[in-house]
């Protein structure tokens, strides 16, 4: 996303980083205990673009139609979850904080991107083994193909914007 058209979404930064402070608790309840996906979907449930989604006067439709078209969009269609639940449950909670945001919620500037940049990729580094078994995992809940974009697509979307100097708008938004 052009720098110009991050300074316009103020008040969806806001609602992202209030949203991130009223949910603490949600979190910490699902990091005390990875294993149970009722806590992770209580945390994620809690994502405020899903929510201001539609009502007044508000798109996310509109903010993906500012995205830069030469950087190709991190785009799953799940039927069984979102994928924010099904990303995070595969990372858990310590690899999902290194993540900016909220639930799969964010708008950064070029600087903001470029600077969560190397914590993106330690949050996407796997040895082979666990990779193996994160795809595994994920694929159970989302089939391959999802599996794959998913795990994959985050880090290179994350590098071309940094590389064309964007910044980048993430949802988590269910339609």
């Amino acid at each position: 996303m052009a720098p110009d058209a991050v300074a316009t979404l103020g008040f969806v930064r806001a609602a992202i980083d209030a949203a991130a402070r009223a949910n603490a608790s949600a979190w910490q309840r699902w990091a005390a205990d990875p294993g149970d996906f009722g806590a992770l979907a209580a945390v994620v449930n809690t994502s405020p673009l899903d929510l201001m989604n539609g009502g007044a006067g508000f798109s996310c439709v509109e903010l993906w139609e500012r995205t830069d078209p030469d950087i190709e969009m991190v785009f799953a269609i799940l039927r069984k979850t979102d994928q924010v639940s099904a990303l995070w449950w595969v990372l858990g909670p310590e690899r999902a904080a290194m993540l900016p945001g909220w639930c799969g919620d964010m708008i950064l500037t070029p600087a903001e991107a470029r600077a969560a940049l190397p914590a993106v990729e330690r949050a996407f580094t796997w040895t082979p083994a666990r990779y193996a078994a994160a795809m595994a995992r994920l694929t159970e809940i989302v089939g391959v193909e999802n599996a794959a974009k998913l795990l994959s697509g985050v880090p290179r979307l994350w590098r071309e914007a940094v590389a064309a100097d964007r910044g980048i708008v993430g949802t988590r938004v269910w339609m």
